[in-house]
């Protein structure tokens, strides 16, 4: 496994598409296609590898069309999934139903939900990161088991496996020694490798010399000779896999690193020099590349995409250069919400564009763009093309950039000037775009914008924006436009668009480069019938479906269309406004608004006639409409929206809830008042005295030598005495800026004055304390407690001292050692955390800062005498086994980078141990035994401890490698009324002889089972290759077992351990322990059974017990074995628990006891959870006990109460010590929710950490 090495890049457009167009209240339509007619694949998670994967196997005719051909009765039907005694082959059923969505569905993308349910993934495996390689390995082998017994058990073998044989040439007698092997993918390195072409060369065609004291020992010679080693190519399959290995590790760093040197590989790929003498002709090894999955980002994070060639023109490609860019409207309103495009330039115009002046800050664009497009400029742009400002400033085409006042603007646009936005105060003309000497037009031959491959979303209510005047993309000739077949595709999960064959070049090499390639056989014919058609061969049930499907698509679009092109807006009459203190504001508090309801498809001409309608006598002879918009300060007025009546109200984006001003366009109350954005009002507050304010609004547009003159007639202060500060920064530590030395001539908007901002303003002539009143606070303190273990008294020794985040621990140190006066510690002290729950926590690193060693507020720490560990060393605390004596845990320090054998030996020394029969283990969270440190040559980084670990030093030689030790348990036989009645002698004979083993004392005719515990009889040391009959054969030669009343092994029954409970049963004699999944980490229990056993995956062994009535205790547990080829519902699993008691089903209530939660959840038949109660078609039965929430399994508990025992508390299954173990783990989960919300408000939310590994699994029933 490798960890995190592809976690994911958040997608932020997917996170918006999906809140817009996904998940809108009123349920609004799905995206359909783009314009390139593919889809995509939406992302689940972190499920891109999957994706990238997915969309090659489709886009494999060969593999496409194979799926396709299996019919209903080689896979089943899906509906019959949960039918005993059917076999259906879920994963290839699932996988046809999304090929076929895939081709014809109009979606933008789709979803592999019901595909990942089929691989068994339901526990958020979707958000787990995993590598393509390994998927491809792993999903090619899930088909294969699928699939047998059907007429498509061949496919995988018959189009992706290959052979290779390892080779052994002995140099003086010739003979040949061959090891053959299968392949599904040829793994190359890349490193040191320049090409495709020489690393076949160095791995197919090279041969290794074995000489010196690397020679083998020929068995025909009888000696050691010098010989050839090598590796040929036998047999290539149809479809040619080829894996890059582009992740090394560096020993020196000990670190994961990326290969991003070049490696070229070609579209053509002559294999004839690389594969041993074949009777398959020349034209069977020429190949053609048509996918490329492409890894970006680098050893520890990243994202898989994939380009692939289009072979069956099923998509519409349109060359990347005539590709439009993409405004997304709001569904509700058409209001424009995501513009989706790759070339920034591209991006800036049309936001520059939809600006009344075509001009605006760099701070506003920045926003803008952030808006506008779901993420920041240095998220998406800066890797490539610089901070935004660097950005601008090397522009020299449409895009003009002033870095003195830090505005941007269009070329050609009049630029933006005070005077132009003044209102006749006192100012002076100042330009924001003094003459550069930058032309404003674009020469011909001059390309002013990126090319760039725009993300086209094809989106329903969409509005294609393409400005000539401003742009003059690239004009592809007929000559670019590949021909059929060999048109190329970027898939990126749910983002499908046309690439050119030269794209491929650029991911050669670099941290976005080629990971997987796939090639075809060159001269492999296509069918006329499948060209262009995405419907070939799709079976007609699935077909149906999904015409079905897209049907009511187009009829949901209808009416949303119908449904959303109506809009309310809000008409506010100019008779209820005067203009005060630079904003309109109403004349009454009660004053309201008129709502115009209209079809938004509707003209400007068809508007104004219903506003007359609505207003009556408030509507003035000459009509003008004003965008109006409520701000801080009070209304104001925008764009006039009237000025052209043959418009349409969707061409405006006016949005639902719009504002509109209606007047006459001159007067509101008798005066002119200012529109437009450069003379928005600006909410400020004015702090003067001692100190007082008030809060008012300020036209952006008036010079700072008028708001000087406003500012003394509100405060009574002569502008002669009159001095001006900004507050910025927060409250809590502000400071102050002083506005004296501003030109008095610039206007409030140059001089960056914005919403909310406090002014100052003092009298030079009286002692001001506006400022000296303003509480200024420290960098903030934490308070942690040290406490005095360096001398042993009766009493607690602490000191409480004061820490901020970025001190040291050592300087923290420094403080308590300084504090208790212990300037002589024994090698200097060093500091542990004392945790109220776990105790005394390992020693601090004195390197790490406060807030990386997680030290909250209120923390206890404790000063004890002992040197502190290094950087590059951790430390451990182990358990010593000895058997003779009880000894105390030992805490040792070790290197970072000492084996595991290393960390033996020290350990060894530390407890004053000899000989080499010891190993170590390691423990879980809650100290039991875990798996076995069997690897003694790993580092412990690679083999997972970590500081603060605890580990067990146990007597016993590690196995060698490829087989186990495995400790033994003998566990009682289990009780079951039923086995009594029907053999009486033998169950006695068999109970007699464990419970005089386990209880010697006791008397023999006691069948009371349930007091004793389990004993360990020994342990057995098998191959993980052998089979559960050679354990159990082995189980019988062990000593204990030789004098137990056993006759054959067949009486055995062998389980897992779990919990301290036998769990998993292991079924199959012939089944071997790897595939059992018996790990050197597993104990066995073994349990004699009365009868010969071989239970099937049908047989579930249970352990049920009966409640006391009027009681919190229950019987003896009694094994209960239910057989699920009759039904595995809830309903007939509580019939079964009926019939095993001999109780009317009617009579009982059961629940399944959830150990580690101490709760019991009750058996139930669980409602639908689609509408109406239908079962969802072609979906598996929810019902099954074997899915959520009862997981049913080998060893569950189960409890059943009578009803008539206990009527009034038929849910009620807890025990005395459920009741005390609730409490513990809700103590625990307090006192954890208590240690977060610290850490939150001490730190913030802190780093984020990686996800721990888990590996990748798909689950396959068996069909042999």
């Amino acid at each position: 496994m490798l960890g995190n090495l592809f976690e994911e890049e958040k997608g932020a457009f997917e996170t918006l598409e999906t809140a817009l167009f996904g998940s809108e209240k009123g349920g609004a339509p799905k995206t359909p296609r783009s314009q390139c007619k593919l889809a995509g694949i939406a992302n689940q998670g972190a499920t891109c590898y999957l994706n990238s994967l997915l969309q090659t196997l489709l886009l494999t005719p060969e593999f496409r069309e194979s799926l396709f051909q299996l019919s209903e009765a080689d896979l089943g039907r899906l509906e019959d999934k949960d039918k005993p005694g059917t076999k259906v082959r879920v994963i290839p059923l699932q996988l046809q139903r999304l090929f076929a969505r895939l081709l014809l569905l109009d979606l933008q993308s789709v979803s592999t939900t019901e595909l990942t349910e089929s691989f068994g993934w339901t526990n958020n495996e979707q958000f787990q990161q995993h590598d393509v390689q390994e998927l491809n390995r792993i999903l090619f082998c899930a088909i294969e088991d699928s699939l047998v017994g059907t007429s498509g058990q061949s496919l995988i073998q018959r189009l992706y496996h290959g052979n290779i044989v390892n080779q052994i040439i002995c140099k003086e007698c010739g003979k040949i020694s061959e090891r053959r092997e299968d392949f599904l993918d040829l793994t190359l390195s890349v490193s040191g490798m320049d090409s495709l072409e020489t690393a076949l060369n160095s791995f197919y065609c090279t041969m290794e010399v074995m000489d010196g004291k690397n020679q083998y020992r020929c068995e025909q010679c009888q000696k050691l000779v010098d010989a050839e080693k090598g590796a040929k190519i036998r047999n290539l399959p149809q479809i040619l896999t080829i894996s890059l290995l582009r992740f090394s590790y560096d020993f020196q760093k000990m670190q994961r690193f990326k290969e991003t040197g070049k490696f070229t590989f070609p579209k053509e790929l002559n294999m004839k020099p690389y594969v041993e003498k074949t009777s398959e002709s020349d034209d069977d090894l020429q190949y053609e590349l048509f996918s490329v999955v492409i890894h970006r980002g680098g050893a520890y994070g990243g994202h898989y995409h994939a380009y692939i060639r289009d072979i069956d023109n099923l998509g519409h490609w349109i060359h990347p250069g005539k590709v439009d860019v993409e405004i997304v409207g709001k569904r509700k309103t058409g209001a424009v919400e995501l513009i989706k495009t790759n070339s920034p330039a591209e991006l800036i115009e049309i936001i520059l564009q939809k600006n009344p002046n075509q001009a605006m800050p760099v701070d506003q664009l920045g926003s803008e763009i952030s808006r506008q497009t779901g993420v920041t400029w240095n998220k998406r742009y800066k890797k490539n093309h610089g901070t935004l400002t660097k950005y601008l400033s090397k522009q020299r085409g449409q895009i003009r950039y002033n870095p003195d006042t830090r505005w941007v603007m269009l070329a050609g646009s009049k630029p933006p000037s005070t005077d132009g936005m003044t209102t006749g105060t006192d100012s002076s003309s100042v330009s924001l775009f003094p003459d550069t000497g930058i032309g404003s037009s674009v020469t011909e031959g001059e390309v002013v914008t990126d090319p760039a491959v725009a993300d086209v979303s094809g989106g329903h209510d969409t509005t294609s924006i393409q400005s000539q005047e401003h742009r003059k993309p690239h004009k592809p000739s007929s000559n670019d436009v590949p021909p059929l077949g060999y048109r190329w595709f970027n898939f990126d999960d749910s983002r499908v668009s046309p690439i050119t064959v030269t794209e491929i070049e650029r991911h050669f090499s670099g941290r976005e480069s080629a990971y997987m390639l796939f090639y075809r056989r060159k001269h492999k014919s296509r069918t006329q019938e499948a060209d262009g058609n995405p419907g070939y061969q799709i079976p007609d049930n699935i077909l149906a479906d999904i015409l079905q499907e897209n049907d009511n698509l187009a009829k949901e679009r209808q009416e949303y269309d119908a449904k959303v092109n109506t809009i309310n807006v809000q008409l506010h009459f100019e008779p209820h406004y005067h203009y005060k203190e630079g904003a309109l504001k109403l004349c009454h508090p009660s004053g309201k608004f008129s709502e115009l309801t209209i079809d938004r498809r509707k003209s400007v001409a068809d508007l104004l006639v219903s506003v007359r309608e609505v207003g009556g006598n408030l509507v003035p002879e000459k009509l003008t409409l004003h965008r109006m918009r409520d701000l801080p300060a009070g209304y104001h007025l925008y764009d006039c929206v009237s000025d052209e009546p043959e418009k349409l109200i969707s061409s405006l984006n006016i949005d639902n809830s719009a504002k509109l001003f209606v007047w006459d366009g001159e007067l509101v109350g008798g005066g002119s008042i200012p529109t437009g954005p450069e003379c928005e009002p600006i909410y400020l507050t004015i702090i003067y005295g001692n100190p007082s304010k008030f809060s008012c609004g300020f036209s952006k547009d008036i010079s700072f030598a008028a708001f000087k003159s406003s500012v003394c007639a509100l405060t009574g202060i002569q502008e002669s005495d009159l001095t001006l500060k900004k507050m910025v920064g927060s409250e809590l530590s502000p400071a102050f800026l002083s506005l004296n030395d501003e030109d008095v001539s610039l206007p409030l908007a140059v001089l960056n004055f914005q919403d909310g901002d406090n002014i100052i303003a003092e009298d030079k002539t009286k002692k001001n304390d506006a400022t000296t009143n303003m509480a200024v606070s420290k960098e903030r303190q934490f308070t942690v407690v040290v406490e005095n273990r360096c001398v042993q008294t009766e009493c607690r020794w602490t000191r409480q001292i004061q820490v901020t985040q970025g001190m040291t621990v050592g300087e923290l140190k420094a403080l308590a050692v300084s504090s208790f006066n212990e300037d002589g510690l024994l090698d200097g002290g060093r500091l542990r955390v004392d945790h109220a729950t776990l105790g005394l926590r390992p020693p601090l690193h004195e390197q790490q800062t406060v807030y990386e060693a997680g030290l909250l507020g209120d923390v206890c720490l404790v000063l004890e005498p002992g040197k502190a560990p290094e950087t590059n060393q951790i430390t451990l605390t182990f358990t010593p086994h000895d058997p003779k004596s009880d000894l105390p845990d030992i805490e040792i320090t070790v290197e970072k980078t000492d084996t595991v054998r290393d960390c033996l030996r020290k350990m060894l020394e530390q407890a004053s141990f000899t000989g080499d029969d010891w190993h170590l283990r390691k423990t879980n969270w809650c100290g039991e035994m875990a798996e076995v440190l069997d690897d003694l040559d790993l580092t412990l980084g690679k083999s997972l401890v970590s500081d603060g670990d605890h580990l067990l030093l146990l007597p016993g030689r590690l196995p060698p490698k490829g087989y186990l030790r495995l400790p033994i348990h003998l566990y009682p036989t289990p009780s079951n009324p039923h086995n009594s009645a029907d053999q009486p002698g033998m169950l006695a004979w068999i109970s007699a002889g464990i419970q005089g083993l386990l209880s010697p004392s006791a008397s023999t005719t006691s069948t009371d089972m349930t007091v004793q515990q389990p004993i360990q009889i020994g342990e057995v040391e098998i191959s993980k290759d052998a089979t559960l009959e050679d354990l159990k054969q082995q189980v019988m030669t062990l000593p204990t077992m030789t004098d137990m009343p056993v006759p054959t092994f067949e009486f055995l029954r062998v389980r897992l351990v779990s919990d301290h409970r036998p769990g998993q049963v292991l079924r199959g004699l012939t089944q071997t322990l790897r595939r059992l999944k018996v790990t050197s980490g597993s104990s066995i229990a073994i349990q004699i059974v009365p009868h010969e056993e071989n239970l099937s995956s049908n047989e579930i062994v249970l352990s049920v017990k009966q409640r006391l009535p009027g009681t919190k205790t229950y019987d003896v547990e009694q094994e209960f074995i239910w057989d699920v080829s009759h039904g595995i519902t809830p309903l007939n699993f509580l019939q079964a628990v009926a019939d095993f008691l001999a109780l009317p089903v009617e009579q009982i209530s059961v629940a399944k006891h959830i150990s580690r939660q101490f709760k019991w959840l009750l058996v139930q038949e669980q409602k639908s959870p689609n509408q109406k109660g239908k079962k969802k078609k072609g979906g598996a039965n929810k019902n099954s006990m074997r899915q959520a929430p009862y997981h049913i399994q080998d060893g569950d508990v189960f409890g059943v109460k009578t009803l008539q025992g206990d009527p009034e508390n038929t849910d009620d299954f807890s025990t005395e010590e459920d009741i005390l173990g609730c409490e513990e783990i809700q103590r625990v989960a307090d006192e954890k929710r208590k240690m977060r919300e610290e850490r939150k408000k001490a730190y913030g939310d802190g780093p984020a950490t990686r996800r721990p590994e888990v590996a990748l699994t798909i689950k396959v029933d068996s069909f042999t």
